[in-house]
């Protein structure tokens, strides 16, 4: 079998928003994946997107939440992602 490849952004970073009413948490990654490293995780070649959080801590999310960031130069900027206590995705919005 095949290893399956993730992908590494370049740094991100977590905290929890004691002030959020849906007490939801946020994770910022700097992402710099290629075209051609997103046409393999399109292609199912992996799922993920695993990168290491400024703080630290090495952090994993679906790729298909990057999808509507793609651009012909692939998917590059930092991205503020919020999941639920359960840890399931909620929304994902480009930074910079």
């Amino acid at each position: 079998m095949t290893p399956v490849p993730t992908y590494r952004g370049l740094t991100g970073c977590c905290w929890t928003s004691a002030t959020d009413r849906r007490n939801v948490s946020h994770i910022v990654v700097d992402i710099a994946i290629t075209p051609d490293e997103w046409l393999k995780l399109y292609r199912g070649a992996a799922r993920d997107v695993t990168t290491t959080a400024r703080d630290g801590r090495s952090v994993r999310f679906p790729a298909r939440i990057l999808s509507r960031f793609y651009l012909r130069e692939g998917i590059r900027g930092s991205f503020r992602i919020e999941f639920d206590d359960a840890g399931r995705f909620v929304r994902v919005d480009r930074l910079a």
